[in-house]
C-alpha cells in the first residue's frame, strides 16, 4: 500500500501550517525573506539611516542629503530535517491517516527548534538595553521588571507598534499573581492558540518554553519590536519514498531558516534569577 495521491507541495504547506501555529518567537520577527531561505543562502538586508533634522526660516533654503543605506546580511545556516516510515500492515489498521498528523507532529517540533535559535540571539542586545541580572522573588518584581524592559524600549526609541515581550513558563506563573497583570491578562483560550498571556503598557506579552536558560536558574527575558529580529524559513523538501528492504513507505522532509538581530538596540533583555 502506498502513499495514493501524495502531493509534496501540499504536504510541505502542511507542515508549514503547523510549523506556525507553534511558533512564537519566529512569529514576532520581520518575514519577507521567506522565498530565499535556501540553506547557504546569504539575503541581504538594507536598513535606512535618519533623515537629518535640520532648522528652517521663511527666507531659508534647504539642503538635500542622500538618504543612506547600510546592509547586513542574513545567512540561512541552520537546517532541520525528519524521516520516518509507516509499514503498510499497520497503516491498513489504523483508524486515522498516520501521515498527516505525524507531518503535523514534524511542523511543530521544527518550530521549536527554529524558536530556540532565535531566542538565543539575545546575546547581541545593545549593553544601555541590558537590565542586567536580577532576581525576581515576587509577582511585584515580576510586572515591574517587564515594565522596565518596556522602558529600556521607550529609551532607544523603538517603534510603539507590535512590541512583545517573550517569558517562560515560571515567570508567567508569577505574573499571573500579580492584579496589575491580571487585569489584562488573556484568556485560556488566547493563550493556547496564541502564546498570548496579557498585555503591559501596550506591549503583548507571550509564553515560550524557548526563552533560553542562561545558567544556572537564570532566564533570558526579552522584549522587543516586530523589526528587531529577520527570519527566513523555508520546508524545502517533502518526499514520499517507496522503501525497498519492506512494505513501507517513509517521508522526509527538509527545513532550513536563519535569523538575524538586525536591531541591537529594538531587544531589551532581562537576566531572570529565580533565586
Amino acid at each position: 500500500m502506498a502513499i495514493d495521491s501524495f502531493l509534496a507541495t501540499i504536504w510541505s504547506k502542511n507542515v508549514l501550517a503547523a510549523f506556525d501555529r507553534a511558533t512564537i518567537f519566529a512569529g514576532l520577527c520581520r518575514r519577507e525573506f521567506e522565498g530565499d531561505a535556501q540553506l547557504g543562502n546569504t539575503v541581504k538586508i538594507n536598513t535606512v539611516s535618519d533623515p537629518t533634522i535640520s532648522s528652517y526660516a521663511a527666507s531659508g533654503t534647504l539642503t538635500y542629503e542622500d538618504a543612506n543605506t547600510a546592509a547586513q546580511s542574513l545567512v540561512i545556516d541552520q537546517g532541520d530535517s525528519f524521516s520516518f516510515k509507516v509499514d503498510d500492515i499497520k497503516a491498513a489498521q489504523a483508524a486515522a491517516n498516520v501521515i498527516p498528523k505525524a507531518l503535523q507532529r514534524a511542523g511543530r517540533k521544527l518550530a521549536l527548534k527554529a524558536d530556540v535559535f532565535i531566542a538565543s540571539l539575545y546575546t547581541g542586545v545593545a549593553a544601555a538595553n541590558d537590565l542586567g541580572t536580577i532576581a525576581i522573588t515576587s509577582s511585584d518584581l515580576a510586572y515591574q521588571y517587564v515594565v522596565a524592559l518596556i522602558q529600556k524600549l521607550d529609551e532607544a526609541d523603538a517603534p510603539q507598534d507590535g512590541r512583545w515581550v517573550v517569558v517562560d513558563p515560571w515567570y508567567m506563573a508569577l505574573l499571573r499573581r500579580n492584579n496589575l497583570f491580571l487585569a489584562n491578562a488573556a484568556t485560556t483560550a488566547d493563550t493556547l492558540l496564541t502564546g498570548q498571556i496579557g498585555q503591559v503598557l501596550g506591549a503583548t506579552v507571550y509564553l515560550s518554553n524557548s526563552v533560553q536558560l542562561i545558567t544556572g536558574d537564570d532566564y533570558a527575558i526579552m522584549a522587543g519590536g516586530p523589526d528587531a529580529i529577520a527570519f527566513a524559513n523555508q520546508v524545502n523538501e517533502v518526499e514520499d519514498i517507496r522503501l525497498q528492504t519492506t512494505f513501507a513507505s517513509a517521508v522526509r522532509g527538509l527545513h532550513t531558516y536563519g535569523a538575524k538581530l538586525v536591531y541591537n538596540n529594538g531587544i531589551a533583555l532581562l537576566r531572570a534569577s529565580q533565586t
